[in-house]
């Protein structure tokens, strides 16, 4: 079976389901994934019928991407060792040695989110206890 037929050249047209979880599939079940991960998204954005959770919406989001991110720097990492754990032909080893490049990337871009989260969360932690009369 091709693969490549399974992921869409274009970004992730997904906003439930990782590309890289969908690669694993036939391109109809992708497919009927990509279109029920489309209608759970959109009913989830009809935010207004929830009840306001304990942070943002956008600061949710931002843990999101962050847990996104170290997901995919786990993932490069492990394509990344396939090329040590097994004897690969010429393009899958230079597939996978750009994976194992990106993963460290990845990671960077993970804890600088990361930091940036703890950063504001502090800040917001001192002007709420200002607010309190602390």
């Amino acid at each position: 079976m091709d693969k490549s037929a399974t992921t869409p050249l274009e970004n992730s047209t997904s906003e439930a389901f990782r590309e890289t979880f969908l690669s694993i599939l036939s391109p109809e079940e992708a497919t009927l994934l990509r279109n029920y991960g489309n209608l759970l998204h959109s009913r989830f954005l009809d935010r207004p019928v929830y009840e306001v959770p304990a942070t943002s919406y956008t600061e949710a989001e931002m843990q999101g991407a962050l847990a996104d991110l170290r997901s995919l720097a786990e993932f490069l990492r492990a394509v990344g060792r396939e090329r040590e754990a097994s004897e690969l032909p010429e393009r899958e080893w230079q597939l996978s040695h750009v994976a194992a490049e990106l993963a460290g990337g990845v990671v960077l871009l993970a804890e600088g989110l990361d930091r940036e989260l703890r950063r504001l969360s502090a800040r917001g932690e001192k002007s709420a206890k200002k607010t309190d009369g602390e």
